[in-house]
């Protein structure tokens, strides 16, 4: 633990995304086992996709723990201001997610006072509050992890403000492919959920497009450390496909011929569906800016990246090992029993942090 999250700001921000996750799934699943039980559009083809929608909220939580535990293992200011993004959108479904739920309640017509109700509408209202005002906490804490490991960016790239750029968009983009794998996922599932003919057309698509999507952001993945172009192109094009298709399904969802079929999960599907075509524009935008600084010499401090390690500075013949205390580097401050000289931070680092 000491090696993987050495500064306090770095166990304060894991251990508060570790307790709301628990937190939220602790909350949902009393929800929805009284909603499970009692409800009965949830036992309806209407209301088929709504376990899946929750299991999809609960697997939100625990990819957030994930993304933060490897943005403080690579030390990854990028990572942490997406991690910040996605949880507002975690936010905003859970608001989604009353207001929904309010619509099948109507439409079983079960009483306001109903005691299970009651209790799952404090749930409901719990959920969106520990999110809120983590959230809040969240801003603080990424502007000080931002701080932190900016200074430790500084270290490994230097003051070269053009390979700081490209360092900067390659980590937006790889940020941004691990968010268009939650969203691709997550969306063709629901779809699966709700496709009740499995000799429908639609439902092989769908199934299709799984495979399809995990290729895409694997190779992305490859194409951006290494800096293959050919296999950019195919990127490019798998991308420009799901943009496509994720505005067909739009289309298809609000068509009125469909209306009985989302009656109860409409919302979900939009908001899925929006998240993840805006997610997958911006990578496409932020995919073309790095396929154009492809062999402009980010490359060999991609290949050697590790957050222990400090990278060859350009005119420098060895790489630097440190075993040092994160916190403080970060204050510019020796600790007393410290051999290594006072190496204080540079004024204008804030300046031409990522």
């Amino acid at each position: 633990m000491d090696k993987f999250a050495r500064s306090f700001y770095s166990r304060v921000t894991l251990g508060l995304v570790v307790f709301q996750a628990a937190a939220v799934i602790a909350c949902e699943s009393v929800f929805f086992y009284y909603l499970s039980s009692r409800l009965a559009t949830y036992r309806s083809n209407k209301g088929q996709g709504l376990p899946v929608y929750f299991a999809i909220f609960l697997a939100s939580q625990i990819f957030q723990v994930l993304l933060v535990g490897d943005a403080i293992r690579m030390q990854n200011t990028i990572q942490i201001i997406g991690f910040f993004g996605f949880n507002m959108c975690s936010f905003i479904y859970s608001c989604l997610q009353i207001i929904q739920i309010h619509d099948a309640i109507i439409a079983n017509n079960v009483e306001s006072d109903a005691d299970w109700w009651i209790i799952c509408k404090a749930m409901l209202i719990l959920v969106v509050i520990m999110i809120g005002i983590c959230q809040i906490f969240y801003a603080w804490l990424s502007f000080r992890l931002y701080q932190e490991f900016g200074w430790k960016i500084y270290k490994k790239i230097g003051a070269d403000l053009q390979k700081r750029r490209m360092y900067r968009d390659y980590h937006i983009c790889l940020m941004l492919v691990k968010l268009d794998l939650f969203f691709f996922m997550g969306f063709c599932i629901q779809l699966l959920a709700l496709t009740f003919d499995t000799y429908n057309a639609e439902y092989g698509f769908t199934i299709a497009a799984l495979p399809v999507s995990l290729l895409t952001i694997m190779l992305a993945a490859y194409a951006l450390k290494r800096e293959k172009r050919k296999t950019m192109l195919v990127v490019f094009a798998g991308f420009l496909a799901a943009s496509i298709y994720f505005i067909a399904k739009l289309f298809i969802i609000w068509a009125p011929r469909n209306q009985e079929k989302y009656q109860f999960t409409k919302k979900y599907l939009t908001a899925f569906a929006v998240l993840a075509l805006m997610a997958v524009i911006v990578t496409i935008t932020i995919s073309i800016r790095c396929y154009r600084n492809f062999g402009r010499g980010l490359k060999p401090y991609l290949m050697q990246e590790n957050p222990n390690v400090e990278m060859m500075q350009p005119g420098r013949s060895r790489m630097v090992l440190e075993e040092e205390d994160d916190d403080d580097e970060f204050t510019g401050s020796a600790s007393p029993n410290s051999t290594r000289p006072f190496n204080p931070r540079p004024a204008n680092v804030l300046s031409m942090q990522l």
